[in-house]
């Protein structure tokens, strides 16, 4: 996701920013990514809990498809997309929880050792996390 943060960032510079919000309770950067020049604002984001991935790939997709065809002058389903983006910014925070991520999709290991035993007890004495 950071990659393909900062590479729609170079490839789409006038519409395209991001900065870091903050930070996760384990220390893991919290992305902000603004697409768009306008006044109106509307908040998008993704990824508040462990098996809510998808949302984190959607806004990244909606990210990269809004900013391509920003750039083609592409109507879509009726609107002119350069004419919405020039007058609304879009603030998409695609992944609300990295740590929930990091520890569905690498488990405890990624997790400071004084903490597992508070993190199995989350998930219900099982410590596996994929699901």
């Amino acid at each position: 996701m950071v990659r393909d943060i900062k590479r729609l960032a170079k490839q789409y510079p006038s519409i395209i920013h991001y900065e870091t919000i903050g930070k996760s309770e384990y220390g893991r950067p919290i992305y902000a990514v603004l697409l768009g020049k306008g006044i109106a604002t509307v908040f998008i984001n993704g990824f508040h809990h462990a098996r809510e991935w998808l949302t984190t790939n959607l806004n990244m997709y909606m990210l990269d498809q809004y900013a391509n065809d920003y750039m083609s002058n592409k109507i879509l389903d009726g609107y002119d997309v350069k004419k919405v983006l020039d007058q609304t910014t879009i603030w998409f925070v695609p992944m609300v929880d990295p740590d929930g991520v990091t520890l569905q999709q690498s488990g405890l290991s990624a997790f400071p050792k004084k903490d597992l035993a508070k993190l199995i007890k989350m998930n219900e004495g099982r410590k596996n996390f994929k699901r």
